[in-house]
């Protein structure tokens, strides 16, 4: 096993979509119960609000997480990273998840501020977030109305 994190970017969606956007998606959430998979790559390629961080064993795709970067919609002047989605193979996420973590941190651009992450309601990883210096800020609901 020869782990590496790298820096990537936008132009690295389509990959992650062929090797682990379904895996992710299998795993993830309540949505997937009502909608299909069809991420609209054009979002990230070439957005310059986009950061996208990979995780590989060799060459071997393994995780991944990508962030938008942008002004705080409330808070003018405040730099946040948003965690769009941020996804790691369970075989390697009990080794190397925190790890991950702190290196797309210690990577994302200077002057962020503040940096939010979800998860999924059923499958918390809380007590990493915690570990890292984070805390529990805001409660999202989903519903589905078509």
């Amino acid at each position: 096993m020869m782990v590496s994190f790298n820096v990537e970017d936008g132009r690295t969606v389509p990959e992650i979509v062929r090797c682990l956007a379904e895996q992710n998606y299998e795993e993830s959430g309540v949505l997937q119960v009502f909608f299909n998979l069809n991420v609209k790559e054009s979002l990230y390629v070439n957005n310059p609000d986009v950061r996208v961080y990979t995780m590989r064993d060799l060459e071997e795709l393994i995780g991944y997480a990508v962030y938008f970067i942008t002004e705080h919609p409330h808070f003018a002047g405040v730099k946040m990273a948003f965690n769009d989605v941020i996804y790691i193979k369970k075989e390697y996420r009990k080794i190397h998840a925190a790890d991950f973590f702190m290196f797309c941190e210690s990577n994302l651009d200077d002057g962020v501020q503040v940096i939010q992450h979800g998860m999924n309601y059923d499958q918390p990883h809380s007590k990493l977030m915690e570990s890292l210096g984070y805390t529990p800020a805001e409660i999202m609901y989903s519903k589905v109305i078509s």
